[in-house]
């Protein structure tokens, strides 16, 4: 069941498998469907708005976020920061 709710998920959501669900920063959780000002107040301004990328450092993964219409509409991970 949960197998086949992921593929619907996926399907209809257009969102690559790959995709990550949310980023915590800190203990504050950032999911899709949350503003831009939202993500802002919980992690901070980005390295870059460029980019919308999200460098944690080395022991974190760097997250890459896609804005439209001032919302979130995906999460990627790019791999270990700097």
């Amino acid at each position: 069941m949960r197998v086949w709710l992921a593929v619907l998920f996926f399907s209809l959501s257009g969102l690559s498998p790959s995709a990550a669900w949310a980023v915590y920063c800190g203990t504050r959780v950032v999911l899709p469907g949350q503003s831009q000002r939202d993500v802002f107040v919980k992690c901070g301004a980005p390295e870059s708005t460029e980019r919308r990328v999200y460098n944690f450092g080395p022991p974190r993964l760097i997250q890459e976020l896609w804005f439209e219409e001032g919302r979130l509409i995906a999460i990627q991970p790019l791999g270990y920061g700097y």
